[in-house]
């Protein structure tokens, strides 16, 4: 599977591209609503309005990314599952014919069933959860990191422990 996704390199990024625009969205987001929380005083009782708007646009278009990232990787991942299932085909029909006399029809059936249902359905999930859980623990830590610059001492020092246990334990297993 993952030489028929680095096929399309272009396919991938042009992918990729909602998933950076959601998490962009969602930075602006928390930034304008913590400048609209700030501005509320006495002068203005409900906060500035532009800080407001600012980040109901930054929410649809984060909705819009968020929905427009779901459709492009259930259109890519269809794509490579298209393509994995293309070369299973060639690989099937190149194979000596002493294979079929031996292997029934019902088995060669429920390998391509089952490769291709897992190909099609569970791995377009899994990338999208991937890729939109690595964007938004991006804008976490740039959120984090933009709000108190001491706290990116603690995150460097988080994400080296977590290097060193995953050493460790993948060393262990």
């Amino acid at each position: 599977y993952v030489s028929i996704v680095s096929y399309g390199v272009i396919r991938l990024i042009i992918t990729l591209i909602p998933f950076v625009v959601r998490c962009a969205s969602r930075i602006c987001y928390n930034f304008f609503i913590s400048y609209w929380t700030n501005e509320i005083g006495e002068e203005h009782p409900q906060g500035d309005t532009y800080w407001f708007y600012a980040s109901a646009i930054a929410l649809v278009c984060e909705t819009i990314a968020t929905i427009t990232s779901m459709i492009f990787i259930t259109v890519y991942g269809l794509m490579c599952s298209s393509g994995l299932h293309n070369m299973m085909i060639n690989n099937l029909f190149g194979t000596l014919l002493s294979f079929f006399d031996i292997t029934p029809i019902g088995r060669l059936l429920n390998y391509f069933s089952r490769d291709l249902r897992f190909a099609d359905f569970r791995l377009p999930v899994q990338y999208e959860m991937l890729f939109g859980m690595t964007c938004d623990i991006i804008a976490v830590f740039v959120t984090i990191c933009m709000s108190s610059y001491y706290l990116i001492i603690l995150i460097a020092a988080v994400i080296v422990v977590f290097v060193i246990f995953h050493k460790y334990f993948v060393s262990a297993s």
